[in-house]
């Protein structure tokens, strides 16, 4: 028997228990049937109580490791119960901040982040450089397609730089000295690998202008869906932020998923039934994948499914793999947890 094989929204709503989540006094806190949604909901006040039982750990708007060395674990005694936070930089999107988090699974994903930022804040960012390397096209296909700026572009595919630099460093550094060393090794590729990404997004960025035009041309009622379904393929994959969400191994790939959304386009005025025939046999799989996305470890299935989209629309492109909706179906399974 497995967790899987019972299917607890189908119960009558007086067979689901309900959970209350109390204080030390016996104060109700928070209360409901959806346990998942009650600790998200009392997260923060968790972590809160944790860092204050800790002897106040945690520190806001950091620009640079002054933090010194940070334990994988810090645990602190408050009546009779052990309260464990663990120590992890956070990034707001503008800022890093010093926290302590409730689960090492949620430590380490937000401690890639937090230091992609702090090394973000601490280098010299080759931005210039960068923005030179931009040609005429990209910056009209950047306007075609509604970005503010160019810039978004080059700030993307220099954070995109970080990250990877970051990852393919191993372990994560937990003190000012690995941190220091950190900082010397990806300042010393990020221009590099930055220029390198950007010719690769800019290809994508200019196709992607190409195939919008050609979606504004086709407006027959009969073509529609078929339409709608590659203006929605195509900004997912194209959109301000893509390269950071892809990733730069991933990115290489985004100019030839374009281009199987343009071949798509080609051949739909002359076989739109094959069109929609195609796109019936996605749909089941789309909505899996759809409801797959909140799992840490859908970016496999993603791609895939995009590798999958070539094979059935533009099968001359070729595919980075072999690929099947089998095989799609199977990745998602594994995401999902089930057999």
């Amino acid at each position: 028997i497995r967790p899987s094989d019972f299917q607890m929204s189908t119960l009558p709503s007086n067979l689901v228990p309900t959970f209350a989540i109390e204080d030390t006094d016996g104060r109700v806190l928070a209360r409901g049937k959806d346990l998942l949604a009650l600790q998200s909901q009392l997260r923060g006040a968790v972590r809160a109580e944790v860092s204050r039982l800790a002897g106040g750990y945690e520190r806001d708007n950091l620009n640079d490791w002054t933090v010194g060395s940070l334990p994988p674990l810090v645990e602190a005694e408050h009546d009779g119960h052990t309260a464990r936070g663990y120590p992890a930089l956070i990034d707001d999107g503008t800022n890093v901040h010093l926290r302590l988090l409730t689960t090492s699974q949620a430590r380490d994903r937000a401690m890639r982040k937090g230091l992609r930022r702090l090394l973000l804040l601490t280098i010299a960012l080759p931005r210039k450089a960068c923005a030179q390397t931009l040609s005429n096209d990209v910056r009209l296909a950047l306007a075609r397609l509604g970005w503010s700026s160019a810039v978004d572009l080059v700030d993307d595919c220099i954070s995109a730089s970080v990250d990877h630099l970051l990852t393919r460093s191993g372990s994560l550094p937990t003190d000012e000295e690995s941190f220091r060393a950190l900082q010397r090794q990806v300042g010393a590729e990020l221009s590099a690998t930055a220029v390198r990404l950007i010719r690769q997004a800019g290809e994508a960025v200019v196709l992607a202008a190409r195939t919008a035009g050609m979606l504004d041309a086709l407006t027959a009622p009969t073509i529609a869906p078929s339409v709608r379904d590659a203006s929605q393929r195509l900004t997912a994959l194209v959109h301000p932020g893509f390269v950071s969400e892809a990733g730069l191994p991933q990115t290489q790939h985004i100019a030839r998923y374009v281009s199987a959304i343009e071949h798509r386009l080609t051949k739909l005025r002359e076989k739109p039934e094959r069109d929609r025939q195609l796109m019936d046999r996605l749909n089941g799989i789309e909505r899996r994948y759809a409801s797959a996305l909140q799992q840490p470890d859908s970016a496999r299935a993603r791609w895939l499914l995009e590798e999958l989209r070539v094979s059935l629309f533009a099968q001359h492109l070729g595919t980075a793999e072999s690929v099947s909706e089998h095989k799609v179906v199977a990745e998602l399974n594994r995401v999902d947890g089930r057999p």
